[in-house]
């Protein structure tokens, strides 16, 4: 598996998930795992450096330290987003980063089951929402539909129909709150390091999906594109 590869490579490594309201942090220094999440208050901007720096004092490491790094690349909020990735791409010049989407993250707070159908789906702004179809396939999560923007009124619909939705950050959805599945606004780091190495992508600090530092994701109502 193309993960446990990549972690099994490093020395200390660094996974994070800025996609939504709670930052989720693990590390991983010689096979020993850390796990830290916290809601960040005030200017994003300001503060996430200083969380991350309240971490590393935690594990009593320095940046330069850590030879590898994880992140989540999206889709979720745009600014969170923006930050987090800038941040990432800036401390981890010259090292390993593995990228995986939002979207399988969401699934993974739940007990996926094998052959179930899930609808991941996360909070882009407002009530604008990124939704995908997934399923376990021999232990391994595939797409079954691609990613789409829709906005909370076709989120209900699916609910209503039965659907297995999974929502990120369900905050303002509590008339919902007993018919969707509603996950946790956390990511668990032990679980999505288990899943298939197929929605991993791997690039050096140069190359981690540039446009998602340079020119973040553009989002649209009746669109979803990467610029």
């Amino acid at each position: 598996m193309y993960i446990d590869k990549f972690i099994k490579n490093s020395h200390t490594l660094i996974a994070a998930d800025f996609s939504d309201p709670f930052v989720s942090l693990l590390i991983i220094k010689n096979g020993q795992r850390s796990a830290y999440r916290k809601k960040i208050d005030g200017k994003f901007s300001v503060y996430l450096m200083d969380y991350l720096i309240e971490v590393l004092k935690d594990k009593k490491l320095q940046i330069s330290q850590i030879d590898r790094f994880i992140v989540a690349t999206g889709p979720g909020k745009l600014t969170a987003l923006r930050v987090g990735l800038s941040l990432i791409k800036a401390i981890a010049f010259g090292k390993a980063i593995a990228g995986i989407s939002t979207l399988p993250l969401i699934s993974l707070r739940l007990k996926v089951v094998e052959g179930e159908h899930y609808y991941p789906a996360a909070r882009l702004s407002g009530k604008l929402f990124c939704v995908a179809g997934l399923t376990m396939i021999n232990g391994k999560l595939e797409y079954e539909e691609s990613q789409r923007v829709v906005d909370y009124s076709e989120i209900k619909d699916m609910i209503n129909s039965g659907k297995r939705v999974v929502v990120g950050n369900p905050d303002g959805m509590s008339e919902f709150i007993n018919k969707p599945i509603l996950a946790e606004c956390y990511t668990d780091w032990t679980r999505v390091l288990e899943i298939s190495g197929d929605l991993w992508h791997e690039s050096s600090d140069e190359t981690l999906i540039p446009n998602y530092i340079v020119k973040p994701r553009v989002i649209l109502k009746n669109d979803y594109k990467t610029v």
